[in-house]
């Protein structure tokens, strides 16, 4: 399976950028695709390092596309660049034109993520749900308002660059709200469908189950599994596996 690394420069961010794609021995028309997103301090490589998703990508003949976006919260941030246009927006059109054959349709596009990356991408699509038809959390952070609330001087000054000083009251009821955009899903859109897995010794499992608890107040299509497991690649290496025979249940 080829292993591409692109910089890619969008304007969102207005500085180049890395992004890693596999794709099938194969190549054929109209591939489905999974951007697959990594969590704090991780980057483009990290599921490749950490993972056999590579091995997962080629049984389902699949593209993937994993963009790096460093300690953005998949945000347009106050105080850096607009990460969530970049991945919602400008990285597919970039990917559509540069690899033609990846699909543009939205019943075979999928996003997932781990911790981070599991709050991004249930945000991007919930935000996004005429791009994102599906999407898949691994030991997410789907409740950042708990987040914002705690944590070392280090923590705080990422969450400033992403929310602003008054990051208290600028979260809740934004879209970066996860539970917000549950909550307030538009009756005229698409609802992804959404799974989330995590490790009963996590510490986002909490939160996990304020998600559980919201989602089951709404009519979106939802699967939770939880097993033994902390905040590790031991545990996403395995949940990777049933996150993406959901997310790829109705393709043939």
């Amino acid at each position: 399976m080829p292993n591409l690394t692109l910089n890619f420069r969008p304007d969102s961010l207005g500085a180049g950028t890395p992004v890693s794609i596999y794709l099938p021995d194969e190549i054929t028309d109209d591939m489905p695709v999974l951007y697959l997103l990594h969590g704090m301090h991780g980057d483009h490589m990290s599921w490749l390092n950490g993972s056999a998703i590579g091995r997962y990508a080629r049984a389902l003949k699949i593209a993937v596309i994993m963009p790096s976006v460093g300690n953005s919260f998949y945000c347009n941030m106050k105080y850096g660049g607009r990460y969530h246009d970049y991945v919602a927006i400008e990285l597919p059109e970039y990917i559509g034109k540069l690899l033609p054959f990846i699909t543009k349709k939205r019943e075979k596009t999928f996003i997932a993520g781990l911790s981070m990356g599991g709050y991004g991408a249930v945000k991007l699509a919930l935000r996004n749900p005429d791009r994102f038809c599906a999407c898949a959390s691994l030991s997410g952070a789907l409740d950042m308002n708990v987040d914002v609330k705690a944590g070392d001087p280090g923590w705080l000054t990422i969450v400033k660059s992403i929310w602003g000083e008054d990051y208290e009251t600028a979260l809740p009821g934004s879209e970066d709200d996860i539970l917000h955009l549950l909550k307030n899903f538009p009756a005229d859109k698409p609802k992804p469908r959404i799974y989330a897995a995590c490790g009963t010794s996590d510490f986002l499992y909490e939160q996990n189950q304020t998600f559980r608890r919201a989602i089951a107040e709404t009519e979106f299509e939802f699967k939770y599994e939880e097993g033994p497991g902390a905040h590790t690649w031991v545990f996403w290496d395995k949940w990777i596996v049933p996150a993406i025979k959901f997310l790829f249940a109705e393709i043939k």
